[in-house]
């Protein structure tokens, strides 16, 4: 049986919220129950259902099946990054972003109801739910783990090469992770106190998924309104996840700095406000 481990309820003073080294080693007090919990957020996203776990390869494939057709046959959109592909330069450098951009999207979407979801863990026990974003996001992370896996593959059969600089996509993975989880830590508090704020997140990921080079190339973009793209922190993790998973281009080092210093900020923030704001969660369930 699982154990929970309980934990004071007082109040936490304002500069340990914001104490970075403080707020790893309280995760990494819970982090069997962490494992325990991903595990458990794997298992049930599909249960029930005829194909369970296949659908974590099934959805991407369908969905870059549309987008190839729409995007890559009928308006023919290229990257040029993969001369004497045709198609396959939209296909992989599409599926590249859409892997990478889901990892955020699914687990921000799902942001809202995490408190809403579970109360008994905010009614019956001091349960450590700032744990919650962690085992959706570690949820996220094995799923697009399939998609990442499958868009190898297809790199290897349709380019006939794989990119050496895979070595650094963790790099880029990282500060991906770190600005979901501050989002998500924020949009859980929001979404417990203000119930129609779980309609409004997914236009806001739908809005951001539009402003992210996903299906397009950047610099197609009219340079009046480039600037806006690249002031998005995703268009940067999307941007350099294709250099180290496709094109064998090192990462932008500027970009990733300026990444980890807007990923690093958002955590710690997103964190520290929902550690503050949790002792009103029992009283809105």
């Amino acid at each position: 049986m699982t154990q929970i481990v309980v934990r004071s309820s007082r109040q936490v003073p304002i500069a340990d919220l914001l104490n970075l080294p403080l707020m790893l080693r309280n995760l990494w007090r819970y982090r069997d129950l962490i494992r325990q919990f991903t595990i458990r957020e794997v298992g049930v996203r599909h249960k029930g259902t005829a194909l369970g776990l296949t659908w974590a390869i099934l959805q991407p494939l369908l969905t870059l099946s549309i987008y190839t057709f729409i995007f890559g046959f009928v308006f023919k959109n290229r990257w040029g990054k993969l001369d004497g592909f045709y198609w396959a330069d939209f296909t992989l450098n599409f599926f590249a972003g859409y892997v990478v951009y889901s990892i955020f999207s699914d687990t921000v979407n799902r942001s809202p109801g995490f408190i809403t979801e579970h109360p008994n863990l905010v009614r019956k026990v001091v349960f450590p739910l700032e744990i919650l974003p962690l085992t959706a996001t570690g949820a996220s992370l094995i799923y697009s783990g399939f998609g990442i896996a499958l868009l190898l593959i297809a790199t290897g059969a349709l380019a006939q090469t794989f990119s050496w600089t895979i070595i650094f996509f963790p790099l880029v993975l990282l500060p991906l992770l770190m600005l979901t989880l501050g989002i998500s830590w924020l949009f859980a508090s929001l979404g417990a106190f203000i119930r129609d704020f779980r309609q409004v997140v997914p236009v806001l990921t739908q809005l951001v998924f539009f402003m992210t080079p996903i299906f397009y190339d950047v610099k197609n973009i009219d340079p009046q309104f480039r600037w806006i793209i690249m002031l998005n922190p995703m268009t940067l993790i999307v941007e350099n996840a294709r250099k180290t998973l496709l094109w064998s281009e090192m990462p932008d080092w500027q970009h990733l700095g300026v990444l980890y210093a807007v990923a690093l900020v958002v955590m710690i923030l997103g964190y520290a406000w929902f550690t503050k704001s949790k002792r009103g969660l029992a009283d809105v369930l």
